[in-house]
């Protein structure tokens, strides 16, 4: 499993400025994720639709509270060591690209 550990990633979006901090994990040998926004109050829900891995890339589907619809969100994470690109493609945005880094924990 790649990428694995807690990741930060830094947003500026109409919806959301502040950290994006994403733990990945292996839940029985299955991707699991667990997002966070520190500071942000109000409900964040989100249903992950499907994950891929191809190479040192996660790629998949999922939906959050944060697009009205629940529309899906195509997002690719490419891992390189501590650090992780990220491209999403995001109903209502557009693109959005964005660059983290390992705050902790395993994997490669």
């Amino acid at each position: 499993m790649i990428g694995l550990g807690t990741w930060v990633f830094p947003l500026s979006t109409p919806v959301f400025s502040g950290t994006l901090k994403l733990t990945v994990f292996d839940n029985n040998g299955q991707y699991d994720f667990r997002p966070e926004l520190p500071g942000y109050n109000g409900t964040f829900d989100y249903e992950v639709l499907s994950v891929k891995e191809e190479g040192n890339t996660l790629s998949g589907e999922l939906t959050t509270s944060f697009i009205p619809g629940k529309k899906p969100i195509k997002l690719a994470m490419t891992f390189q060591g501590d650090r992780c690109a990220a491209i999403a493609k995001v109903p209502l945005i557009g693109k959005v690209r964005v660059n983290g880094t390992k705050e902790e924990g395993g994997g490669r």
